[in-house]
């Protein structure tokens, strides 16, 4: 919604394949102007709808199976200018360390092999799809928490919520353990300025800046009930 959102504000003509069963949440009149097109990507009919069809931009959001970004680079690849997959800050499982660089080593293989490629590796080698169907034409966005509105879990939210109740509250790790989260407003728009000043390359989308500890993170949500 937030992706609409802003191509909505900046004046983009908007098309969405999707399989129709939900109504927006947010920004409902931005959906308006909005083409839906049906499209289910566990079926061999997915892309059918789009036949004919061309687009200066795919922002690709929902690639949580290799083969959906395989059919997808194929399907696509003569019709569209340029493709922007979202990744994750997962290809680079298992992460025990800060600055780690956006040409930093991906494993494309799970060790030991698993029946089913575990989440990081399927987005390594989507990566790698999406790299070869468009070259430089591709951009590559790799999101870590993505908090905000709309935000349906309860991984940032829980600490407000929890320590507003009082009492002892259990923190995990160090003080000195960095956070990091990134607000989907801010991804979005950053998001979409990649593409309309055709930027390419990957990029690892993370944030706070600056750094920020899990004391720092903790100690706002602790002040006002100190004041009280």
């Amino acid at each position: 919604p937030h992706l609409v959102h802003v191509l909505s504000q900046r004046g983009h003509k908007i098309s969405m394949l999707n399989r129709g069963r939900r109504e927006p949440s947010l920004f409902e009149d931005d959906y308006k102007n909005v083409e839906h097109i049906e499209g289910d990507r566990t079926l061999p009919t997915a892309y059918d709808n789009l036949k004919g069809k061309t687009w200066d931009v795919v922002i690709e959001t929902s690639g949580q199976q290799l083969p959906w970004t395989q059919n997808a680079v194929k399907a696509l690849r003569g019709q569209v200018g340029r493709w922007q997959y979202v990744s994750s800050t997962g290809v680079f499982l298992p992460y025990n360390t800060v600055e780690i660089p956006e040409d930093g080593p991906t494993p494309l293989k799970d060790d030991p092999p698993q029946q089913q490629l575990s989440y990081g590796v399927m987005k390594a080698l989507s990566e790698v799809e999406a790299r070869n169907g468009f070259g430089d034409r591709g951009v590559i966005v790799r999101p870590n928490y993505i908090v905000g509105p709309g935000d349906p879990t309860d991984r940032l939210t829980y600490w407000p919520v929890r320590i507003a109740q009082g009492g002892e509250v259990l923190v995990p790790g160090r003080k000195t353990d960095f956070v990091q989260y990134t607000d989907v407003r801010d991804l979005a728009e950053w998001w979409v300025r990649l593409l309309e000043t055709g930027t390419g390359g990957t990029f690892n989308s993370t944030g706070p800046y600056p750094k920020q500890t899990l004391e720092q993170f903790v100690a706002p949500l602790l002040r006002p009930l100190l004041d009280l």
